[in-house]
């Protein structure tokens, strides 16, 4: 691999590292908030219980 290879791939690390912090962020929010979720007895509203709502 040429070096000039090697600086483009870390060019490019380099720029998708905050979108790879920003979606494992958002994925552990979620997760907590299911776990929450489930620890309380209660399930996610879905869509059928959203539509007789109306």
């Amino acid at each position: 691999m040429s070096s000039k290879a090697s600086a483009e791939q870390a060019f490019v690390a380099r720029q998708l590292r905050p979108l790879v912090i920003l979606v494992a962020a958002v994925n552990l929010a979620v997760a907590t908030l299911l776990i929450t979720t489930a620890s309380l007895g209660a399930t996610p509203i879905d869509s059928v219980e959203l539509a007789s709502l109306r």
